[in-house]
């Protein structure tokens, strides 16, 4: 199975369905958490168990705003920063769905720009993938 060259624009963040506008640049992170088994019969090298102790899927991305969900969250302190309904969507038409929690987010303002925003999301759960049709 090949993979075909996509635009980066066509990625898209989607909540309960709609494309989260805005952003410019995005970013998914797979971590799988090495075991390490290693003992004294291992002669001194490292030795990681075949399955990952952690999986986390990380999400990073930034842009201009065009949408308050993120900020609306971060600064309403009865919000809860786990944000559920959220999907990363291929141009392809596959996608992962996960809920994420909003570790961090950041605003700029360009004194002569457009207003910026940052956000990192950190997965809770098990993520579900769904291939292209």
């Amino acid at each position: 199975m090949t993979v075909q060259a996509a635009l980066g624009r066509k990625l898209e963040l989607q909540k309960n369905g709609v494309t989260v506008c805005g952003i410019r640049n995005l970013t998914k992170t797979d971590n799988n958490g090495p075991v390490d088994i290693s003992n004294n019969c291992s002669d001194g090298f490292r030795e990681i168990l075949s399955e990952a102790g952690e999986q986390s899927l990380d999400v990073s991305f930034d842009g201009l705003i065009k949408d308050s969900m993120f900020r609306d969250i971060q600064n309403n302190p009865a919000t809860s920063k786990l944000i559920t309904d959220l999907a990363i969507v291929y141009p392809n038409g596959a996608k992962i769905e996960v809920d994420f929690y909003m570790a961090s987010y950041e605003e700029g303002a360009p004194y002569n720009d457009a207003i910026t925003f940052s956000v990192s999301l950190q997965s809770s759960g098990v993520p579900v993938y769904t291939a292209a049709p």
